[in-house]
């Protein structure tokens, strides 16, 4: 079991604004970044495992408050399944939103050098869902394989509508001289 506080003094500087949200701009400027953080989690040896965060922060003028947590089941070496959620409360000078995440985690090691991960999140501001699904094949040490297909869903009239989808493959591979 490991328990974590970190603080952090920091300063961040704009040279151009950005849209944060659809209704909230930041403008340029310096800002203070300065934020505590707090981490903790019991043992992944366990057959239930839990994460927990909690952030505060000076951010864009305003605050970040951010608290979240993970409950990972794992009956076996080889199988995962986690649930998470992470709540993220925001207020800078030009308006204030909450953006939940919500997040569903799979692992399968088919044997030690062949594994998948599935991650499904979904984010209430945006109100989207995105999928990434990852497998990895181990074919001698420092040489891999890994396929991965990531899907974006959602927007402002249905939560469903394809926003994009992709593949990729990358292929790493250790020449010994």
């Amino acid at each position: 079991d490991t328990f974590n506080l970190w603080a952090n003094v920091s300063e961040t500087v704009l040279d151009e604004g950005f849209e944060l949200t659809d209704d909230v701009d930041v403008p340029i400027g310096r800002y203070r970044n300065d934020h505590v953080w707090f981490f903790g989690n019991t043992s992944r040896s366990r057959a239930i495992s839990a994460d927990i965060t909690a952030l505060r922060s000076e951010f864009y003028g305003g605050s970040l408050k951010s608290a979240g947590g993970t409950l990972t089941l794992a009956p076996s070496p080889q199988v995962a399944l986690g649930l998470g959620f992470t709540r993220n409360d925001v207020d800078v000078p030009d308006g204030s939103f909450i953006a939940d995440i919500t997040s569903v985690r799979a692992s399968y090691s088919f044997s030690t050098r062949l594994t998948t991960n599935v991650l499904v999140q979904y984010n209430s501001l945006d109100r989207a869902f995105s999928t990434n699904v990852r497998v990895s094949f181990i074919h001698r040490p420092g040489s891999d394989l890994f396929v991965v297909f990531t899907e974006n869903r959602g927007d402002e009239r249905r939560v469903w509508n394809l926003q994009d989808r992709g593949l990729v493959m990358k292929v790493t591979y250790l020449a010994r001289l």
